[in-house]
């Protein structure tokens, strides 16, 4: 009848729920959540704590009901864009299933002066002519108000990328089982741009300039540009 099907139903769903913490032969999805990190997170590693919202169930009352939680986690330094640290069973739990996992990816930010590659950074200079041509003394930002004094050399070709070792991200080294983990750094590698000078309208200064410098005032080769800044990384 109408009325014994309804019985068994209510039946059937109070069994499960009475055995679902018993051996579940499956286990619930993932529960994802995006962390956004900076390079500056990158670099020392930072302690995250995120607060999630969860679906549990009361073994007493045979119900569910919704609880938040703090969960603390370390971002190690130098981690990868699209890394997931992973809690087991700290997220939803459902019926005749083993709760699920809560996962946080790693959502690496755009940064407003560096480009990661690996554990290099990529950051451009605009100078100025003089210095490309006389070469001398600058000083370059590196990540948490880090600074690079180096000497620059004459330009006598080409506009080459300056390398600074030591200025990108950090990378886990091999270290053997109880040892602290170690890290070596990447690099940081310096395009340049030069800023070329507005000529005075006095003919004789520029004639003056312009005969102090070497060449004919024409091209000399066409060529392929090499790639200077590398896409950024889709999070």
């Amino acid at each position: 009848s109408k009325s014994d099907n309804q019985v068994g139903a209510f039946s059937s769903v109070a069994s499960e729920r009475k055995h679902h913490h018993h051996v579940p032969s499956r286990k619930a999805p993932d529960t994802e959540h995006f962390v956004k990190v900076t390079l500056e997170d990158l670099l020392s590693g930072v302690c995250k704590k995120m607060k999630i919202s969860r679906r549990r169930f009361n073994k007493v009352a045979q119900n569910f009901f919704q609880e938040e939680r703090v969960l603390s986690f370390n971002i190690p330094p130098g981690a990868r864009n699209g890394t997931k640290i992973r809690f087991p069973d700290e997220g939803n739990e459902t019926l005749n299933m083993a709760p699920s996992d809560v996962v946080f990816v790693l959502v690496e930010q755009p940064h407003d002066l560096f480009i990661r590659d690996e554990c290099n950074l990529h950051t451009g200079c605009k100078i100025d002519l003089k210095l490309a041509l006389f070469g001398g003394t600058l000083v370059i930002k590196g990540l948490k108000n880090e600074s690079f004094s180096v000497r620059m050399e004459p330009m006598t070709s080409s506009l080459s990328p300056l390398v600074i070792p030591n200025g990108g991200l950090p990378e886990p080294m091999p270290s053997e089982e109880g040892e602290p983990k170690r890290f070596d750094r990447g690099n940081l590698i310096v395009h340049f741009e030069i800023e070329l000078p507005k000529l005075s309208p006095n003919k004789q200064d520029t004639n003056t300039i312009k005969s102090a410098l070497p060449g004919l005032g024409q091209m000399k080769v066409q060529y392929l540009p090499r790639q200077i800044f590398l896409q950024s990384p889709k999070p």
